[in-house]
């Protein structure tokens, strides 16, 4: 028996919003198991913990489906390893399911942890899915990465609060976050749809 042919490996996509701190084994491996390809990249629990990106390494993602979203956006915690030495981290997408990368934006890792984010719009795209890479591309020694957030900044998100007195839910407890006021109900509970970042 012989078979040809093709063989196409799907991944199961990203679900957002997806968070994850980077700063473990446990980390890597959540990450891992949510998909994400992780290369030349390792894992150091000293000064809080973090990614360390070698030259070439990477974090990617799995496809994100860009249908129904507003907005996608990636943002990351990221220094320098080994003292400032041009250490650059670019991100990139795919369309093709991973085959081909082109470059998103790049940033110049500084000697301090700064939060890195760049915003791509779904409607600049015909692809169904996109999948994002953060990539090490130039400079030497390494890259600390660590606090990666993926999200759709347009999109709300519904958070249930419940007020009790300990043990009862209380009912009509006033909870107010930012403009916004909602009364308990019976159940002690009151639901806000707040908008990402809030």
């Amino acid at each position: 028996v012989s078979l040809e042919g093709v063989v196409l490996v799907t991944q199961t996509p990203l679900t957002l919003p997806w968070y994850n701190p980077f700063r473990s084994q446990e980390d890597r491996d959540n990450a891992e198991a949510d998909g994400f390809t992780i290369e030349n990249v390792g894992v150091e629990t000293g000064a809080g913990g973090y990614m360390r990106i070698f030259s070439g390494g990477f974090i990617q993602t799995p496809p994100i489906l860009l249908e129904g979203l507003g907005g996608l956006a990636i943002a990351f915690d990221a220094t320098t390893y080994g003292g400032t030495t041009g250490q650059t981290l670019s991100l990139k997408g795919s369309t093709d399911g991973g085959v081909t990368f082109s470059n998103l934006a790049s940033w110049e890792i500084t000697g301090s942890y700064v939060t890195y984010d760049h915003e791509i719009d779904p409607e600049d795209h015909t692809a169904e899915s996109v999948i994002l890479r953060v990539e090490m591309t130039a400079g030497t020694n390494s890259t600390r990465l660590r606090e990666m957030h993926i999200f759709d900044p347009t999109a709300e998100y519904m958070v249930s609060f419940t007020v009790t007195d300990g043990e009862d839910p209380i009912e009509g407890a006033l909870i107010t976050i930012g403009e916004d006021s909602e009364t308990t109900g019976t159940d002690g509970k009151a639901i806000f749809n707040l908008p990402n970042g809030d």
